[in-house]
């Protein structure tokens, strides 16, 4: 049965478009509440992998108390179009909890997992509890990580908030009326010492309007840090307050002393509030509840956010509720599949989990609609397409530009596909769509329930073109992307499917991929024609093995190069670094340029010592000809960090030497370092390993060859492949070549990031980087040291510099 909010949002909505002018229409359906589909509360919000996720509870219908059954999430990556991943976690997915008692929750990621901490009532009575669920996803599924609570049960304990400190410490705190702290294990599960109530004082937690509690603070806490201060957020009961308003206090440690410094958000529509906040691209962001979707109230509330911007002192301004919620932060490619259940605003509809594990919207009746905002169509759209299902009358899906009656750009018909989860494409012409605008999704039909639409997608053209899986007209990076992460996982598109078999053989495969490879670096401009051109010239092997270098490579070489020692002023002051020149440098001529990190305890002395002796290696592979003439350079993360060299190579290092030498770069304007990024390399041993991965993850746009040798990726595999969907690159774009030993002690971080990019789409493993561009060479036996590292870079610099010029 429709839930009471979707029809008093229909009404509201229907009535609106008939009375009113698109400007009130605007205003009466703005963006805030983020939720209209149920009644959402205390909002949690987390940033992960450049998406803002947030964590709420759920509010009955027309309930006449804090009746809550589950836990939602929605995701956004620009803070207008929330993607509803629907209920992650229920009361009863613990078994001490009760009915209906799924209180605030917050979720936070640490090594790859995801906890989420909830309150909830025991069941064997004594109170509320602390539980925690973990997943191996933002979105779940989120199972009980322990059988028991974590803390209590206890009637104030309430709200739980975490956080990791810069120093690995995680922290836990939750409460009403009083705030408690404890610090959690590393493995997020268990308590690190007894739990503490904070000295609830006036001083450090304001006034209160209540004889029962002892100061101003309530529930709700969000703690987090900002610098050198912390920060506790709260729901607070003020004097003269009939109802919550938000309140903040200091503090230069998680345990305090905390310094009250006043409210953020005064009370507005709602006996209750709740607050979250974090950064996000940039910007700062507040999320709060109140009761604004009609039928709302005390016990039926509504996650809504607002953007805000510290003052100068590290202080809250005022933060008033608005209807039109944060600035858009980015266009939305209608270009690409979108789940229906992404809105900005919505009207009559609801969203419901389908058979494939996702979900749709349904329930939807004549004149219902779902708006998104700010859709950039580019050039313009020529067709529209969406897997549709109807168990009941069927309808249309007509496509509006800006209002739910402005411009119509076209109109599909929703055949009676013969159930609720029989899902079929329709199509139709798009005409009239170009620029950005809003999109409004109205639904029309009989009497009853029309239909329910899983995904829609917008394409260039309304024919399929061979190679253009995402149907821009275009086949490019983003095609071979999407090409074989369906051959991999399967598509859901069928259209996508058929132009990723550019081959027509009924199948997507390696065939396929390989053709993407070689359109794309401009070996092939046709089509396959079940042939598939040769690789490129270079003797590559396609599961290289470890050979050694002969013990003369590290000896003086007859044709040697020469060492130069260099100080230039960067953004972190002076400092050195040294260039390798190959023998018979001629400034002339062009170069590949290698830069090489030296690892933690060493400096930029170290790679070209006399314990290293990376130049002699050098002096002799050239000579041999087993590496083409090239500059090396040894620079040094000593006056900042391996974690932060990537700002001081991009915006010193680089620009200084190849202002000097001569490299591919015709200029040091970033265009020009840009255009030659695939005649220039970075690589290090052990932290200078990790400075690599981060030079990847950060500079990518300038470097096209990586060398990570004996140490891990501090981003993760999903912050390296962020950034490559960040620069937009293909897997032609970048080429990586990692090193170690299996008894060197970077190993055991190494070998899961290694296996996870083997398995993700963004990599294609193998040495022959005609047609991959990813390999993990393993020295068995060997441990943490340059006398085999050296052996590593024998191995890999020859397999440089011939791809992507």
């Amino acid at each position: 049965m429709r839930k009471q909010i979707l029809g008093g949002i229909a009404a509201a909505a229907l009535f609106l478009t008939v009375s009113a002018g698109t400007d009130e229409i605007r205003r009466a359906q703005a963006a805030n509440p983020i939720v209209q589909t149920i009644y959402s509360t205390d909002p949690a919000p987390m940033v992960w992998n450049d998406t803002v996720y947030v964590y709420t509870g759920r509010d009955k219908d027309q309930a006449d108390f804090y009746h809550m059954p589950d836990w939602h999430c929605y995701s956004s990556t620009d803070m207008q179009n929330w993607t509803d991943h629907g209920t992650v976690l229920s009361w009863d997915s613990f078994s001490y909890g009760k009915e209906d008692s799924a209180w605030a929750s917050q979720c936070i990621e640490r090594n790859g997992k995801f906890y989420l901490y909830v309150t909830l009532e025991s069941n064997t009575g004594g109170g509320r509890a602390i539980g925690v669920a973990v997943a191996d996803s933002p979105t779940g599924p989120f199972r009980d990580a322990i059988g028991k609570p974590l803390c209590g049960p206890n009637w104030a304990y309430i709200d739980p908030t975490v956080f990791i400190d810069d120093d690995g410490q995680a922290w836990l705190m939750f409460g009403n009326p009083t705030c408690y702290y404890v610090r959690l294990n590393e493995d997020m599960i268990s308590l690190s010492g007894e739990i503490k109530a904070f000295d609830m004082t006036e001083a450090a937690f304001g006034a209160t309007s209540r004889e029962e509690a002892p100061t101003g603070y309530g529930e709700g806490p969000w703690f987090y840090r900002r610098g050198d201060l912390y920060y506790l957020v709260y729901a607070a009961f003020g004097p003269g307050n009939g109802s919550e308003d938000i309140r903040y206090s200091t503090a230069p440690s998680p345990t305090g002393p905390w310094t009250y410094r006043g409210v953020i958000m005064e009370r507005y529509n709602c006996y209750t509030n709740h607050p979250g906040v974090v950064d996000f691209r940039g910007k700062s962001y507040f999320f709060y509840h109140d009761a604004s979707l009609p039928g709302g109230g005390t016990f039926d509330r509504s996650v809504c956010v607002e953007e805000f911007a510290y003052n100068a002192d590290g202080s809250f301004p005022l933060i008033k509720p608005t209807k039109a919620g944060p600035e858009q932060i980015e266009t939305l490619n209608p270009y690409r599949r979108v789940e229906a259940e992404t809105i900005n605003w919505s009207s009559g509809i609801k969203t419901e989990p389908i058979d494939a594990g996702t979900m749709a919207i349904g329930y939807i009746e004549n004149g219902d609609y779902v708006r998104v905002s700010g859709v950039d169509f580019g050039d313009g759209a020529a067709s529209f397409h969406a897997s549709v299902a109807s168990n009941g009358s069927g309808g249309k899906i007509e496509l509006h530009l800006d209002s739910a009656d402005g411009r119509q750009i076209g109109a599909c018909d929703v055949p009676v596909t013969g159930g609720w989860q029989n899902w079929t494409m329709t199509d139709c012409e798009v005409s009239g769509a170009s620029g950005t605008h809003d999109l409004y999704l109205v639904f029309t039909g009989g009497s009853s329930y029309l239909f329910n639409v899983d995904w829609w997608q917008f394409r260039k053209s309304k024919d399929v073109l061979l190679g253009d899986v995402d149907g821009n007209g275009k086949i490019n990076a983003a095609d071979f992307t999407l090409a074989k992460r369906g051959a991999l996982n399967g598509f859901t598109d069928y259209f996508a499917q058929q132009a990723a078999d550019v081959d027509c053989s009924g199948k997507v495969d390696a065939d396929d991929i390989k053709w993407y490879v070689l359109f794309l670096t401009g070996q092939t401009a046709v089509l396959p024609e079940k042939q598939i051109p040769q690789k490129s010239d270079f003797p590559y092997q396609s599961a290289l093995q470890l050979s050694w270098a002969d013990e003369e490579y590290f000896k003086p070489c007859a044709q040697s190069g020469t060492v130069i020692n260099e100080t230039y002023t960067g953004i972190n002051g002076s400092n050195k670094l040294n260039v390798y020149l190959p023998y018979g440098y001629d400034p002339n001529k062009q170069y590949n340029i290698f830069y090489l990190m030296h690892g933690g305890s060493e400096n930029e002395n170290t790679v070209f010592s006399n314990d290293v002796k990376i130049h002699y290696m050098l002096d002799h592979m050239i000579m041999d000809g087993k590496l083409d003439p090239l500059i090396v350079v040894a620079p040094t993360f000593n006056r900042c960090s391996a974690e932060t060299f990537y700002k001081e190579f991009r915006a010193s290092v680089v620009p200084f030497v190849e202002g000097k030498y001569s490299t591919y770069a015709k200029s040091t304007s970033e265009a020009d370092l840009k255009a030659s990024r695939m005649h220039r390399a970075y690589g290090g041993f052990s932290m200078g390993a990790g400075s690599t991965w981060r030079v990847a993850v950060n500079c990518m746009d300038l470097v096209g060859y990586f060398m990570p040798l004996s140490g891990h990726n501090w981003d993760g595999v999903s912050g390296l492949t962020s950034a490559i969907d960040r620069f937009g690159f293909t897997p032609r774009d970048y080429f990586i070549f990692a090193a170690t030993g299996s008894n060197d002690i970077a190993y055991g971080n190494m070998k899961p990031q290694i296996e996870a990019m083997k398995s993700d789409s963004h990599f294609v493993y193998t040495s022959d980087f005609s047609v991959g561009n990813f390999y993990f060479l393993l020295a068995d036996g060997k441990d943490h040291w340059w006398g085999y590292v050296r052996h590593y870079m024998y191995n890999a610099l020859p397999y440089f510099f011939h791809e992507g010029q």
